[in-house]
């Protein structure tokens, strides 16, 4: 159960990472 906290930081930091990749292309696409 110690593995939990480790996981869900895991996983916010994945998905803050997804989320800047994804603003990334769309302001891209935007742009051009």
């Amino acid at each position: 159960m110690n593995n939990t906290p480790i996981y869900c930081g895991i996983d916010v930091a994945k998905r803050s990472l997804v989320v800047g990749l994804t603003d990334k292309k769309k302001t891209k696409t935007q742009t051009n």
